[in-house]
C-alpha cells in the first residue's frame, strides 16, 4: 500500500514550481541525487526536467540514462513507502541541505566506495528492515551509473576511522607543560 509523499518544508516557504534545475550550489554528483528528489516533491510534472538533466549527464544513449532514472525513482518510492519517519528536504533551488539530504549523499558515497557495512547501517537508519535490501540495490545501481560517467562522491571514514587511526597513530591526550621562561617556577 502506498502512502502520500512525506516532506517537511521550513516555515514561510511555499511549494512554487521551479523554473530550472540549477547546479551551481552543490557538487554535481550531489545535485544529481538531491535536486531530482526535491523536484519530485514539488510535483511529478517536474520529472521531465529531471529526465532531461540525466540525459545530459549520462549521455544520449537510452540505456544508461534509463538505468539511472529507474534507480533514482526506485529510491524515491522506497523512501516514501518504507521510511522510518518523515524526511526533510529543502526547496529545489535552496543552497542549503538538510541532514536527511546529507545522509542520502553519504549513503550513495559509501555504496560507490564499496563500503557495504556502512551503506547497510546508513540505509537502516532511513528505512525499515524490509526496505533495506531494495534501497541498497537501487543505491548501488545509481552509484554504478554515477561512477561510469565519472561522477564521484567523497566517502568520508566513520568517526574514529580516519587516517590516523588506520596508521596506528593516536592523538596526544594532553599537551606537555611548556618550559618557556614565563611558565617556569
Amino acid at each position: 500500500m502506498r502512502r502520500a509523499a512525506s516532506v517537511t518544508v521550513p516555515p514561510g516557504h511555499g511549494l512554487a514550481r521551479p523554473r530550472r534545475l540549477d547546479f551551481s550550489d552543490l557538487d554535481l554528483p550531489e545535485c544529481l541525487l538531491i535536486k531530482p528528489i526535491r523536484l519530485w516533491l514539488h510535483g511529478v510534472e517536474n520529472w521531465s526536467l529531471v529526465s532531461m538533466q540525466y540525459k545530459a549527464q549520462f549521455g544520449p544513449e537510452a540505456a544508461p540514462t534509463a538505468r539511472a532514472l529507474t534507480a533514482l525513482r526506485g529510491i524515491i518510492e522506497i523512501l516514501n513507502a518504507g521510511g522510518r519517519r518523515c524526511m526533510s528536504f529543502h526547496k529545489a533551488w535552496s543552497r542549503l541541505t538538510t541532514g536527511d539530504e546529507r545522509s542520502l549523499v553519504a549513503l550513495l558515497a559509501a555504496a560507490q566506495a564499496g563500503d557495504r557495512d556502512r551503506a547497510e547501517a546508513m540505509a537502516l537508519r532511513l528505512v525499515t528492515e524490509d526496505w533495506q535490501a531494495p534501497l541498497l540495490a537501487d543505491i548501488e545501481t545509481l552509484a554504478d551509473s554515477f561512477a561510469a560517467r565519472g561522477h564521484r562522491l567523497v566517502n568520508l571514514p566513520a568517526r574514529g576511522q580516519g587516517r590516523a587511526d588506520r596508521m596506528g597513530v593516536r592523538p596526544v591526550p594532553a599537551m606537555p607543560r611548556s618550559q618557556s621562561p614565563a611558565s617556569r617556577p
